[in-house]
């Protein structure tokens, strides 16, 4: 008499259990389209005083259709890296990666450095 609302719990259950685990992993995936493009720069640090003209920035770049490096364009990995090698003019520097994506959102990340 009671076997009958103990199945329909577990089967209740594991629909619930099923349900979180399809909307995870929509969330999952879905994270990149809500998150936007994402610019991360390794090299140089910001405030960063350099002693050579020539430096390799680096980096990362998701979720992204465009990335300029102070005003052109560059190239980015299939994994998302960046490294570019740019000539700093004697004093003080900014660097400047702008990033969009496909639904025309912008990201930027700056550093500023000093050449000595």
């Amino acid at each position: 008499m009671h076997a009958a609302p103990y199945a329909l719990r577990i089967k209740m259950g594991i629909a619930a259990i099923a349900a979180i685990i399809v909307f995870g992993y929509a969330y999952n995936r879905s994270y990149a389209l809500i998150a936007g493009p994402q610019i991360e720069i390794s090299f140089p640090p910001d405030g960063a005083t350099l002693n050579e003209s020539l430096v390799t920035i680096t980096g990362r770049a998701t979720n992204i259709t465009a990335l300029t490096l102070n005003g052109r364009e560059i190239s980015v990995a299939q994994n998302g890296r960046v490294s570019e090698t740019v000539l700093l003019s004697y004093g003080y520097n900014v660097i400047t990666f702008r990033a969009r994506d496909r639904f025309g959102r912008n990201a930027a990340a700056v550093r500023h450095v000093v050449y000595k």
